[in-house]
């Protein structure tokens, strides 16, 4: 890549789906290849066709399958993981856009929210969350999913942790929350006696309430 770069490559070059070099590098973790580009002046927040910057591709790995050869982006080794982080700790640097939203209204702490949580992942949510990302829709990103994983990581770094003491109980959904999510968001703070357990169902509603109100 150095020597292609070196030989007027254009870094910012994308295929007829959009994909720059920057997503590839960043959707299959490589981080010396992210510095690399990044320094050769590649565009940070380039989007590809559903409108994913470079960002919101270090949570899909394995999201570009029109390539020739799909299985180089498998779900990724422990490895691959850790250079997921430095990934989005380059592009976060760089100035990328850590609330840009792509054509499905996701960014890419949503995207994260979706996944699998280790503690790379853990780590990149609080690197965007520190970095200026909006939780909120993170946090109905997880609740939608159950990803408890991601829920725990979001309402223990301060996210939504005051949603179950709305007032309001004018709900859009009606959708019943399992109990150990429900224990999960008492803990981060909502008073039992606030909300009466019988309405432990409601805890997702009122929190994308919450998030709604204050945005």
């Amino acid at each position: 890549m150095q020597r292609l770069l070196e030989h007027g490559a254009d870094v910012n070059a994308q295929d007829e789906w959009g994909t720059s070099s920057l997503h590839l590098g960043a959707a299959k973790g490589h981080a010396a290849a992210v510095r690399l580009l990044l320094q050769h002046g590649a565009e940070v927040d380039a989007c590809d066709s559903p409108g994913r910057t470079p960002l919101a591709a270090v949570s899909l790995w394995g999201a570009y399958t029109h390539m020739a050869n799909p299985s180089i982006l498998a779900f990724p080794s422990p490895h691959s993981a850790q250079g997921a982080y430095e990934c989005a700790a380059a592009l976060v640097a760089a100035g990328a856009d850590v609330n840009a939203q792509d054509d499905m209204g996701l960014t890419p702490l949503a995207r994260l929210s979706q996944t699998g949580m280790d503690e790379h992942a853990a780590a990149t949510v609080r690197l965007l969350l520190a970095a200026g990302g909006d939780g909120c829709p993170a946090l109905e990103a997880a609740l939608h999913y159950e990803n408890l994983a991601a829920l725990e990581v979001l309402l223990s770094a301060g996210v939504g942790a005051t949603a179950l003491l709305a007032a309001k109980l004018e709900l859009t959904r009606t959708r019943r929350l399992a109990a150990d999510e429900a224990l999960l968001l008492l803990r981060a703070g909502a008073g039992i006696e606030r909300l009466p357990l019988h309405l432990k169902q409601f805890a997702i509603e009122l929190a994308m309430r919450d998030c709604a109100d204050r945005a």
